[in-house]
């Protein structure tokens, strides 16, 4: 009889009082006291973890786990009002990191760092019903694609690529001045995009994009130029490429390769193809690390990732760069990509220019030509003795022409020279499909 009291009178408390409870769900976050709740999320927007957290008044404990390599740490902290603070414990109970953050509703976004401080990373998780098992696919919400417009009367196409923790980058080509512009901002949650525009060579802005993203769709959105004078413009979206991605974490390493993928069986099999090496290097060291045990001042100390830099993307061409570093590398590697869509064939330099025709000596000459006209080349003897070793290689094909590349330098980065089509159309096979880029 007791107990069945005790039901009435919650039931009653319930029906009076229920619409009190929900108006102060929305001010509270969703952690009630003494109860298990389950996370669901990404670090850095690739690898998938879950959190469960138990807090009683302002004092919780849980745990995170890596859904991939199932590693498992503990938690304990705090929950203030919406601020959570919680230390992260190894299975020895040695302090491995710190997350800090905001629980907001259903929601936590959280930055973590190793004891140390020396590495960060951040955290976004979701409320789910139950612990998760599985972990999701990292390039889901990831995507590239081409648009075409104008911006103050001049025909203008855009390459954007959304990549981790809702960054979004790319370059604009102006077609009347032949005039590159790098693209670097952010798509919110609630699908704000914010895009700066600034001159590849100058780094001078050229005014930014703000408006709504939609998936899948045309651009409407604002232009703002240097005085900041709004203007409506609207692009067309001309061709969307998804993102594959493999994606590790544990104790130790955290490694992720994002590259593009088509509707083309082949240039995908590419794709995997020039990522092989850089996959197989990454698991091989991550077995020689996972032996050392677990110690604290190790934690997430080895990392690996690649990311794709699109130089050009239309209904017929695909070209662009894979840029690869890991913690016990050296500097970057790099690879590029240049893929005929409509005949399904990796371009290559020989299949481009007619035979006879010393390419690798004339791509030289240009490229000395251009590298003497910089700056940097004639006040820096260190830059000077660096670039007249570089072979420049690497190559994309481009909508103004075919640019080469240099190796990755910690000081003066990769080096870019495009040269014309102009310049190379005389001695380009009359069936090569780069005619139609010109």
């Amino acid at each position: 009889m007791h107990h069945f009291m005790k039901v009435i009178v919650g039931l009653v408390i319930i029906t009076f009082f229920s619409p009190f409870a929900q108006a102060q769900t929305l001010v509270k976050t969703s952690l009630s006291t003494g109860t298990t709740k389950y996370y669901k999320g990404r670090i850095d927007d690739i690898n998938d973890v879950t959190i469960a957290l138990t807090c009683n008044s302002k004092v919780c404990s849980g745990d995170l786990t890596y859904l991939r390599s199932r590693d498992k740490f503990k938690l304990k902290g705090t929950l203030d009002g919406s601020q959570i603070q919680l230390r992260e414990f190894n299975r020895t109970n040695k302090c491995t990191g710190y997350l800090s953050g905001r629980m907001e509703g259903k929601v936590i976004q959280l930055d973590w760092k190793n004891e140390a401080g020396t590495i960060g990373n951040t955290i976004q998780l979701e409320e789910v019903a139950r612990q998760p098992d599985f972990p999701t696919f990292c390039g889901d919400n990831k995507w590239i694609n081409a648009y075409s417009g104008k911006i103050n009367n001049e025909a203008v196409e855009i390459i954007l690529q959304r990549v981790d923790n809702h960054r979004v980058l790319g370059t604009a080509y102006y077609t009347k001045t032949k005039k590159k512009a790098v693209i670097n901002g952010t798509l919110s949650v609630d699908k704000n995009l914010y895009l700066n525009f600034a001159d590849e060579k100058t780094s001078t802005s050229l005014g930014s994009l703000r408006g709504i993203y939609k998936p899948n769709q045309n651009l409407s959105v604002s232009f703002y130029d240097q005085q900041n004078k709004q203007k409506i413009v609207s692009f067309q979206l001309q061709k969307s490429l998804d993102i594959s991605c493999l994606e590790y974490a544990d104790y130790y390493t955290n490694y992720d390769f994002l590259f593009p993928k088509s509707s083309h069986a082949i240039f995908n099999e590419v794709m995997v193809l020039l990522t092989k090496d850089w996959i197989e290097d990454c698991r091989v060291n991550v077995q020689k690390i996972r032996k050392k045990g677990t110690k604290a001042e190790l934690r997430a100390s080895q990392r690996a990732y690649s990311w794709t830099d699109v130089a050009l993307l239309t209904d017929n061409f695909v070209s662009g760069m894979l840029t690869y570093h890991a913690t016990w590398g050296v500097g970057e590697e790099t690879k590029t990509f240049n893929y005929d869509l409509t005949n399904g064939e990796v371009i290559e330099l020989t299949t481009i220019f007619k035979k006879g025709f010393n390419y690798k000596q004339f791509i030289k000459k240009q490229v000395a030509a251009e590298i003497i006209k910089s700056p940097i080349y004639k006040r820096n003897e260190s830059y000077r003795n660096w670039i007249k070793n570089q072979e420049f290689t690497y190559f994309t094909l481009g909508k103004e022409g075919i640019s080469f590349y240099s190796d990755f330098h910690i000081i003066y980065d990769r080096q870019r020279i495009m040269i014309p089509y102009k310049k190379l159309k005389a001695n380009i096979r009359k069936n090569a499909s780069v005619r139609q880029l010109f």
